[in-house]
């Protein structure tokens, strides 16, 4: 399996002011989507975050300026790299099962007489 994450930013949540910022973000909502580039089967997880987490005493960044990979780079560092790993784990784990599911539960070949 070759395996690459896409994350993506769904939605932003804001305060329209807080310490005299207008538009401050407080809610992300991101997407990350695994592509097994061998298979082709795919597997997404929504999820998130609230900015309290942020480290205070970042510089603040204009609503209207804000790019995706600033706000994915907020996300990943609220998330942390141990969260990241779950959720990589857990989409990677979603296509293993689709390449080769597991051992399933049949019905009883007498059940229907």
């Amino acid at each position: 399996m070759n395996i690459t994450y896409n994350w993506s930013i769904q939605g932003i949540s804001t305060l329209p002011t807080y310490n005299n910022d207008t538009n401050v973000v407080t809610t992300i909502t991101y997407n990350v989507v695994a592509t097994d580039s061998d298979s082709g089967n795919t597997s997404k997880v929504f999820g998130t975050v609230n900015t309290y987490t942020l480290v205070t005493g970042v510089d603040f960044i204009p609503f209207e300026t804000l790019t995706e990979s600033v706000v994915i780079g907020w996300a990943q560092t609220i998330l942390g790299p141990t969260q990241i790993q779950k959720i990589q784990d857990s989409l990677a784990y979603n296509i293993v099962v689709q390449i080769a599911p597991p051992v399933g539960v049949e019905t009883l070949p007498w059940a229907n007489t």
